[in-house]
């Protein structure tokens, strides 16, 4: 209706002097409904917002600036902590590193030592069995001597039996 009215003003302005101003409806919102559902409270589609005032352009801009400024000082911190963590984490690298070479030869000392061992039980075992058996082969001028000696005697490398 108020389309039409505007139309036949633009058209006839002495017609739409004589329109009556009250004729123009004022828009009213119309109230939120409340639909009633059996244990639910559901809202229509026909709801309008209450209104809100619109934020003033400077304590827009004050609260972006604090914003940014907060933003800047936690990304700040945050680039000075990751740096610190590369660091921390070169620096366990490094020491982890270190820790292996020290480990394998430790290693190496041990399988030596080990090696040592087995040929010293070797050895051991070895003159315990030679000490034990009857000489294989006596050499008659260590054993005999052209002089008669008769029990143990003492030489530059240690107690000498002889035999007779």
């Amino acid at each position: 209706m108020e389309w039409e009215l505007a139309q036949v003003k633009r058209a006839v302005p002495s017609e739409a002097k004589a329109a009556p101003e009250a004729a123009r409806r004022v828009y009213k919102p119309h109230p939120s409904m409340l639909l009633r559902s059996p244990g639910y409270l559901i809202l229509t589609l026909f709801a309008v917002p209450t209104p809100a005032p619109i934020p003033a352009l400077d304590a827009s801009i004050l609260r972006l600036d604090r914003l940014l400024s907060a933003l800047n000082t936690s990304h700040m911190q945050n680039t000075t902590a990751l740096a610190n963590l590369a660091e921390e984490h070169l620096k366990w690298d490094e020491e982890e590193v270190q820790l292996r070479r020290n480990v394998q030869e430790k290693e190496e000392m041990r399988a030596w030592f080990g090696a040592f061992h087995d040929r010293m039980e070797e050895v051991g075992e070895f003159l315990e069995e030679k000490v034990r058996s009857p000489p294989l082969f006596v050499h008659t001028e260590i054993f005999n001597p052209p002089f008669a000696v008769s029990g143990p005697r003492e030489t530059r490398s240690g107690t000498c039996f002889a035999t007779d």
